[in-house]
């Protein structure tokens, strides 16, 4: 690996700008070691980190489109797709016609679905703990309310589901 460049304004780049002060590289480098750690975990009972990610969404927040899924999982539509597809063959989930739209369809869990989310819920509770282990609860709180924040003014969905960890609505 080759060393930093310390002279940032000789080499012709911003000063304030250094990779290991960006807050977007650690939460990248966070959630690509959270992913990896998630994808081989996952596999010891037969899923995948997207059809977790879809699981966990369904059983915490209810029916919803795949768009709705899509935003909340932060899974690319077509891919969701094709996720989906594997669930419902495996009878994770099931598409219901919306009432409010005849047009689209809700995607609901089912019985199936939510037996499956709870064997993998107490796998995903393992790496969380492994990964927040020593950290104090009250700064996982505040990390939590800052990135929700960061999503809202990014104009991210979902943050409007999501508790802010303190009981409250994250609105």
């Amino acid at each position: 690996m080759g060393a930093p460049i310390r002279d940032r304004k000789t080499a012709g780049l911003s000063a304030n700008f250094a990779v290991d002060r960006y807050l977007f590289y650690w939460i990248s480098h966070i959630d690509s070691l959270y992913v990896n750690k998630m994808r081989l975990a996952m596999r010891r009972i037969g899923l995948n980190v997207p059809t977790w990610r879809t699981l966990a969404i369904l059983f915490n927040y209810g029916p919803m489109t795949i768009t709705q899924v899509a935003q909340f999982t932060v899974i690319e539509r077509t891919a969701l797709t094709r996720v989906v597809q594997a669930m419902e063959t495996n009878g994770l989930v099931q598409r219901t016609e919306s009432k409010a739209d005849r047009r689209s369809s809700n995607l609901r869990i089912t019985a199936k679905g939510r037996a499956k989310y709870a064997e993998a819920l107490s796998i995903a509770e393992q790496v969380y703990a492994a990964a927040t282990q020593g950290i104090d609860p009250d700064q996982i709180q505040k990390s939590m309310r800052l990135l929700i924040g960061m999503v809202r003014n990014l104009g991210g969905a979902g943050y409007e589901l999501i508790s802010d960890g303190a009981g409250g609505s994250s609105r």
